[in-house]
């Protein structure tokens, strides 16, 4: 399941920073476009991806439709750019059996991100909206010592960053 926000890599294509590909019409199901009533087997695995970019309601509406049977996994950020939590990962985790942290490696000194750090022209962005969708160039795993919060990154800018 992936969210409809999400049009990045194409509709039923699922795709990982690494590069590797799942693309299948039939399996992939955009929440808020496709049906949940054209599924007519209930699996009994499901793959949530990029869960902050969900409601709590379309969580909600998912767990109702595959039941205690199903057993659902759910991927995504936990933190945004500014380092909040997401809403929908909160209450995720907050019914969740376990929860998993996995860390990649900061861009800058290799060691272990805790952080995204959104980029503009390359620079650490300042506070703006708290979702742009982006990848590559737009977004950078960051540790603790490399991250730039929001509210320093007009130390990068100076005064103006039009």
């Amino acid at each position: 399941v992936k969210p409809l926000i999400d049009t990045r890599f194409g509709e039923h294509v699922l795709r990982s920073h690494e590069g590797n590909k799942y693309d299948n019409k039939e399996k992939i199901i955009i929440l808020g476009k496709d049906s949940l009533s054209k599924i007519t087997n209930i699996p009994k695995l499901v793959f949530v991806d990029e869960i902050q970019f969900f409601t709590q309601e379309e969580v909600e509406l998912l767990l109702n439709k595959f039941g205690q049977s199903t057993f659902v996994l759910f991927f995504g950020l936990y933190d945004d750019y500014a380092g909040v939590p997401f809403p929908t990962s909160e209450y995720v985790k907050s019914f969740s059996d376990s929860t998993e942290f996995l860390h990649a490696q900061c861009h800058k000194c290799g060691g272990t991100a805790r952080h995204t750090q959104r980029l503009i022209n390359g620079n650490p962005a300042p506070l703006g909206d708290r979702i742009i969708l982006g990848g590559e160039g737009n977004y950078e795993a960051r540790c603790n010592d490399c991250w730039v919060p929001p509210s320093e990154a007009s130390y990068w800018w100076g005064s103006d960053i039009s």
